[in-house]
């Protein structure tokens, strides 16, 4: 950079033109302003301290511009004086004015690396890096490229690195340029003065971006404390899972061996649980608990009943063979009766009424009408043996049936008030597994589906990876930023509510919009392209992002919605201050920042 020296007017302060000793030890110089006659010692021309135009306070910059503008009037051509003209301009934030200077010095010498340099500075024009066109953006770009093609130094890397940070990050166009480490890399040794050229000349509104000039230039904030990144509770709880105190087998584990905790950790090193981890995760939580109830011992009426046949026919063959025993000792007898069927002989009759008392008693009238002949078995004590023997089966099937339906009833009592027990637990569980069960997946989609649908994962190919691998677009051919918006399904039933991710995506190509619909199943992380369709920009009239859950684009007669997550939530978050790793300068979720980057692609490719 020209710096010039600080020689002023002792009465009016203003510049003193150049001059040299000749063998005096004095010089009298006359102010071009005031015509003051200036007494110069030689020592104090030669210790003269020289300062930078950008550095020279505001209040006495005008007095230097009358100068040079002086000197311009004789040499229009000079171009140090152009290029001082410049900057003191720019001191002034006269941007206009500064442009002018410093593409006439261009045109004249287009030779001093510094001139593309300040030049760029100047055409950002104090402005929001965020609003600039992206044709002005490019001219910058070109300036800068001059610059470092020239001489590589840090405070070119770092305006450039600015560019990327304030403009193509904000509006999501995809920047072509060095990556993030190689620019951070080359301007890493930039100055104080370098950091402030640029913090003076444009406005920074990306805070990241801030606080890492604030670090370059060794600015500390004394109210900013140490950042703890939380440890998942493995130190908070003695190495245990703080829901079952089971052992965790390492620090940072998202998921519970045991219990199917699910934590989620601000970690970049956070280890990702493995396909068939997050399988057994998803099996555990989606297992619905099972009642298990005893079941009643039955009365077996059909086993009662034909234990009761069998023990009837045994009672019948019992009974002939008693009987047939009990026959020899039947005793008969005969006695003669009146036409009235009376016993006529008292004697008779009260043998009659004895032998009714005995067992299998049998009477009959005679043909002829005038004898009766009856008979019997002794009741006597043997005989009650007998039928007793006889009865037996009967008498046993009976015992027993009362015993053991008296021991069914009870043990069915005891079982009834048990599983009334276990239903009511079963309930309790039921509810709180499902409360679990919502929770969990609450916390495991976002902070790990999303993950893997985003293609954050190491070594895990996610939606954009895998739907440009399907229609053959290479990421890096893109020049604005793909936007992914994934969804759960509204479903009521959480087995197929959380069955798979719904997405859109959407890619800004060079002169042509690719939106892409499917969805994302989440055990075997594979995307099915449900529809796709290409949009060209000269076709677009405009871009409406007013409404929550879409982006309607106006194509011709037709309005073609692109489908945002809207109030279902976004479960993949790029650029999510809270997860480091979730880091990218190619891809967005924030709609607003891809709707600004498709207008000003549009209006770029409608004004070539």
């Amino acid at each position: 950079m020209i710096e010039i020296k600080t020689l002023r007017c002792k009465n009016c302060t203003a510049p003193l033109p150049d001059f040299n000793f000749s063998e005096q030890e004095e010089a009298h110089i006359k102010c071009a302003k005031c015509r003051h006659v200036n007494v110069i010692q030689k020592a104090a021309e030669i210790s003269a301290e020289k300062i930078s135009p950008l550095e020279i306070p505001r209040e006495s910059v005008q007095s230097f511009i009358n100068y040079y503008a002086e000197q311009l009037k004789n040499n229009d051509k000079d171009t140090n004086t152009l290029y001082t003209m410049g900057l003191l301009y720019l001191n002034l934030k006269n941007y206009e004015l500064a442009q002018r200077n410093f593409q006439q010095a261009i045109d004249i010498s287009p030779y001093d690396s510094d001139m593309y340099y300040y030049f760029s500075l100047s055409l950002l024009g104090g402005k929001t890096l965020k609003n600039l066109d992206l044709q002005l953006v490019n001219r910058i770009e070109m300036y800068l490229n001059s610059a470092i093609g020239m001489s590589e130094k840090s405070k070119y890397y770092l305006l450039l690195l600015t560019i990327k940070k304030e403009y193509y990050e904000p509006n999501g166009i995809a920047f072509t340029g060095m990556d993030d480490e190689e620019l951070a890399e080359k301007s890493g040794s930039s100055s104080q003065e370098d950091i402030n050229e640029i913090r003076n000349n444009c406005r920074l509104c990306n805070t990241r971006y801030i606080a890492d000039l604030k670090e370059l230039a060794n600015e500390r904030d004394e109210e900013q404390g140490e950042v703890v990144i939380p440890d998942a509770g493995f130190d908070a709880h003695d190495g245990c899972c703080e829901q079952c105190r089971g052992s965790l087998p390492e620090r940072g584990l998202m998921f519970c061996p045991s219990c199917g905790l699910f934590r989620g950790k601000n970690d970049p090193d956070l280890r990702y649980i493995s396909c068939e981890e997050r399988e057994l995760f998803v099996n555990y939580y989606n297992e619905q608990p099972r009642l298990r109830l005893e079941s009643k011992p039955g009365f077996r009426i059909v086993s009662r009943l034909w234990r009761f046949v069998l023990s009837v026919v045994a009672t019948i063959v019992f009974a002939v063979i008693i009987i047939g025993v009990m026959g020899k000792g039947f005793e008969s007898h005969h006695a003669k009766i009146d036409a009235q069927g009376a016993i006529v002989e008292n004697a008779d009759a009260e043998l009659y009424a004895q032998v009714q008392k005995g067992f299998f008693f049998q009477d009959r009238v005679a043909d002829n009408g005038s004898e009766i002949h009856f008979g019997s078995i002794p009741a006597t004590w043997m005989s009650f043996v007998w039928i007793l023997i006889v009865f037996l089966p009967v008498i046993i099937w009976l015992v027993k049936t009362i015993f053991i339906e008296r021991k069914i009833c009870m043990q069915r009592r005891v079982i009834e008030e048990s599983n009334m027990r276990s239903k009511q637990f079963y309930d309790s569980y039921r509810q709180w597994h499902e409360f679990v069960r919502n929770t969990g997946y609450r916390r495991y989609l976002p902070d790990f589906m999303g993950n893997f649908a985003g293609g954050l994962v190491p070594g895990h190919d996610g939606i954009v990876e895998q739907v440009f691998d399907k229609e053959k677009i290479n990421e890096e051919d893109l020049v604005g930023k793909t936007l992914l918006s994934t969804w759960i399904s509204d479903s009521n039933d959480i087995t197929e509510k959380f069955s798979a991710l719904y997405f859109t995506l959407s890619a800004l190509a060079e002169d042509h919009l690719k939106l892409f619909k499917g969805k994302w199943g989440v055990k075997g992380d594979r995307c099915t392209i449900a529809s796709k369709r290409t949009i060209s920009y000269r076709d677009i009239s405009s871009v409406d992002s007013a409404c929550i859950d879409m982006i309607k684009l106006t194509v011709g007669h037709e309005i073609v919605v692109i489908d945002l997550a809207g109030g279902r939530g976004n479960i993949c978050r790029y650029n999510d201050a809270s997860r480091p790793y979730s880091f990218t300068d190619k891809r967005t979720s924030d709609a607003e920042e891809f709707a600004s980057a498709l207008n000003k692609l549009v209006l770029s490719y409608k004004n070539r």
